[in-house]
């Protein structure tokens, strides 16, 4: 079921008592999704901001807990135990298999997708065909496969959402390609493990300089990236 909004604070409570917590107080699972438009565009107060942060105060994280990586049901054993998912791609890709898995996973949960509408017609927004082809899935975190080509990397970025095409044109325009990588996180919640990050990165880029960067004020860093930012060498 899909369920477009763009004015949050009716079916707030809703959210609050039943989506949110379903199989938890109500023993009843769901597998609603809620596309929310996000994003300061021009579009009005509505459209401006899905209050990305409300729905991380909602999730069941705990930044102390480290899930057991080496089983292979690692990732499923993850989506199952959480009580929601919360999502903001950049690619069609990455949103094509993001509702794939909510329909074909054998369990139900509530996805919510940030929206923004410029990426509906954003010419860098787009996706090669091979990676809808099988054997691809969901990309929870997409490294920046351009910068990791170098020896030069000095600083990685990790933003979420399509505040990536606009540092990644200021990074084109300041000639800092080979110095600056950018990484994306798609799954907001659950995010990916400290651990998993150094599967994704090699030696040399986990020795860099990282920082955060946000479309706009909210508290993403505060409740999702900030408590798992470690030693450059173990994780994020």
């Amino acid at each position: 079921m899909h369920k477009p909004s763009t004015n949050l604070p009716r079916p707030q409570c809703i959210i609050d008592q039943f989506i949110s917590s379903g199989q938890e107080k109500w023993v009843r699972q769901s597998g609603l999704v809620m596309l929310l438009p996000h994003g300061y565009e021009g579009m009005g107060p509505e459209h401006s901001s899905a209050r990305l942060e409300r729905f991380l105060q909602l999730c069941s994280d705990d930044a102390d807990c480290q899930p057991d990586i080496d089983n292979p049901a690692f990732e499923y054993d993850q989506l199952y135990s959480c009580n929601m998912q919360v999502i903001n791609c950049t690619t069609p890709s990455n949103y094509f298999h993001a509702l794939r898995r909510q329909v074909k996973k054998p369990f139900r949960k509530p996805l919510i997708v940030m929206t923004p509408k410029s990426l509906l017609r954003h010419p860098e927004a787009k996706s090669k065909f091979s990676y809808f082809d099988e054997g691809t899935h969901f990309l929870r975190l997409i490294p920046d496969s351009t910068a990791r080509e170098g020896e030069g990397v000095k600083r990685i970025v990790f933003c979420s959402g399509k505040v990536y095409y606009e540092l990644a044109k200021q990074r084109e325009l300041a000639g800092l390609q080979e110095s600056v990588a950018i990484s994306r996180v798609e799954q907001v919640h659950i995010i990916i493990t400290s651990r998993r990050m150094q599967g994704i990165f090699s030696e040399r880029e986990r020795a860099c300089n990282d920082c955060i960067c946000t479309s706009h004020p909210n508290l993403f860093t505060t409740f999702t990236l900030e408590p798992r930012r470690l030693e450059r060498g173990t994780a994020l």
